[in-house]
């Protein structure tokens, strides 16, 4: 699990646009006015990313297809596109629960706290995501992503970084049994049937 700001430093060092997010764990406002009468603040902000106390927290990333939300699946044409380009090589979880059950439990095991959820992706515009991250505390960031990323449909899971590291590992065992390696070519020219369940 790599901490958001491994993502924000592709970003910033390499220019990467396809796995580097310059905004991940920010807080993105795309026009609004901070004011404070007391301190005597006042400031007009225009696509800035605020800095939030759960900014570098670890996460760990995969493509998934929300099973409550598509009985049946294809990659769109712009997923074909810019998907290719990750890796000539997919690691596919064929027993998506089992693979829950053992990071969960991995990380159980060394009493930290991880969550699990789909990534929302939201439009620049969207202020109520601005206020409710604001109202209801912004330890679920890690799961907000501006639109232009939504090609990625990420599954993600999450754990609070209390160290400053740039990553931290769990082990869940071999993997073998509970997953299948393909080409990227043959993934993305699949057509995937869901049974409706819950992976949360």
């Amino acid at each position: 699990m790599n901490s958001l700001k491994v993502y924000r430093k592709m970003y910033k060092n390499c220019k990467d646009i396809v796995i580097g997010d310059p905004n991940e764990g920010k807080l993105f406002v795309h026009d609004a006015i901070l004011q404070n009468e007391e301190l005597g603040i006042h400031e007009v902000l225009k696509d800035y990313a605020v800095a939030t106390n759960d900014e570098n927290d670890f996460v760990f990333c995969m493509f998934g297809v929300n099973p409550n939300k598509h009985h049946t699946f294809r990659f769109t044409e712009e997923q074909k596109q810019k998907l290719i380009s990750f890796d000539d090589t997919v690691l596919l979880i064929t027993d998506v629960y089992e693979f829950c059950r053992r990071i969960k439990n991995a990380a159980t095991e060394k009493n930290l706290i991880i969550k699990s959820n789909f990534v929302d992706y939201y439009d620049d515009n969207d202020a109520s995501r601005f206020i409710s991250l604001l109202v209801n505390g912004t330890e679920n960031i890690v799961f907000h992503k501006r639109k232009e990323y939504s090609y990625q449909q990420e599954y993600r899971f999450t754990i609070p970084n209390h160290t400053g590291a740039d990553h931290l590992e769990l082990d869940i065992g071999n993997i073998t049994s509970i997953s299948k390696i393909i080409s990227t070519k043959e993934l993305l020219n699949s057509y995937m049937v869901n049974e409706v369940i819950d992976v949360t």
